[in-house]
């Protein structure tokens, strides 16, 4: 059983890392075509968030070496993933509350823009939603980490194509507000997260006393 559910998370953090790697190299190419240094900087965030997969199967495989002896690595590589989202959610709100209090000239979006920004958004909540499943499936607290932060992305991307579609239409620029809303959802998120990862990390400690006494 546990050979099983090891596999399975370790399946669903290489498909993590193949969708932002592919992800990745498509915001590069659009980038590299359009000259666009925003697209390129976005691409490697991107290509940084293969890294919370990375993060989840490193976990889930130590605790394999160990078999019998609780989720520890597990529970520390959802805490690291966990964090990593918290920092971005604040990161997002900063920046957000920065548009609005010093607006500086109104935002501008391409065709190019409204493709890379639908691609990201579909692509992270299938990601996010298959993270979910499977983590719900095998009891993966470091998989439902990733998940959260998978669809936090998504939100992310739907407020700015929300943002920008108010913006072509209406020439009104809510990109900081938006952005401030999807900052505290995403910081909220990321803090119980990591509320429902201590409480694992307490179950396992509680299961490990049982086991030695």
């Amino acid at each position: 059983m546990q050979e099983n559910r090891e596999i399975r998370v370790i399946r669903a953090g290489k498909a993590g890392v193949a969708v932002n790697v592919l992800l990745a190299a498509f915001k590069a190419v659009v980038g590299l075509m359009s000259g666009s240094i925003a697209i390129l900087m976005d691409a490697v965030h991107t290509l940084s968030d293969a890294l919370s997969a990375v993060i989840t199967m490193a976990g889930v495989w130590l605790d394999g070496k160990k078999k019998g002896r609780g989720h520890v690595f597990e529970n520390i590589s959802a805490a690291i993933v966990a964090v990593m989202l918290l920092s971005v959610g604040i990161a997002a709100g900063v920046s957000a509350w920065e548009k609005i209090v010093a607006p500086a000239e109104l935002s501008s979006y391409s065709a190019i823009d409204i493709v890379i920004i639908s691609v990201a958004i579909v692509a992270k909540l299938l990601l996010g939603r298959h993270y979910a499943r499977v983590g719900r499936e095998v009891g993966s607290i470091a998989l439902s980490a990733a998940a959260v932060e998978s669809l936090a992305d998504s939100a992310i991307s739907a407020a700015t194509l929300v943002s920008a579609g108010i913006m072509l239409r209406y020439g009104i620029d809510l990109d900081g507000y938006f952005g401030m809303a999807i900052a505290a959802v995403v910081v909220a998120a990321a803090v119980k997260s990591l509320w429902e990862i201590l409480g694992a990390s307490s179950k396992d400690d509680a299961g490990g006393v049982t086991r030695h006494s």
